[in-house]
């Protein structure tokens, strides 16, 4: 999906905040999130077609970790977004990436489709769901006209159903 997510694929979730740094920090600056216990890193490369693919496109990656009382949180959900891709270009980009989770992880679990009683905020085009034991799945496509300006047209979680308050709401069977 981007660089770096098969750096750690069996170990993603429970990293701590320290190991995050150690397998992406090679990719770029991973700052401090302001206001949550999560790390951000912005502008890490994604290979459509692979890690020897010479056409990249910038992502930004959120990882979001569970509260410790002493401190050392673990990874609970990752966030990957694609500022770059115009919404122009939205719906062509999710296409592809859906392609590729399918190839990877086989059909979607579910399909869910925005409603117009649903909060700005919260409302999307479309969402996919893969829902595996250990972990769920989601693409989401927002190019909704009344969207929150600086929402991503594009993204992409990764959840611990058993920490992460997102994977939990998207793991019903």
């Amino acid at each position: 999906m981007f660089a770096g997510i098969k750096r750690f694929e069996h170990e993603m979730f429970g990293m701590k905040k320290t190991r995050f740094r150690e397998v992406f920090g090679d990719l770029g600056p991973i700052e401090n999130h302001p206001t949550q216990n999560a790390l951000g890193l912005l502008g890490a490369p994604y290979y459509p077609l692979g890690e020897d693919d010479p056409h990249w496109t910038p992502t930004d990656v959120v990882a979001y970790f569970r509260p410790s009382m002493l401190g050392g949180g673990k990874l609970a959900r990752l966030v990957v977004t694609y500022p770059d891709i115009s919404e122009t270009n939205a719906d062509a980009f999710c296409k592809g990436l859906l392609a590729a989770l399918t190839n990877g992880f086989g059909p979607p679990t579910r399909e869910m489709r925005g409603s117009p009683d649903d909060p700005p905020e919260f409302r999307m085009t479309r969402m996919h769901v893969w829902v595996m034991p250990g972990h769920v799945i989601d693409l989401s496509l927002n190019i909704e006209p009344t969207k929150p300006p600086d929402t991503p047209s594009v993204a992409v979680g990764y959840g611990d159903p058993a920490y992460d308050s997102i994977a939990q709401t998207l793991n019903w069977q």
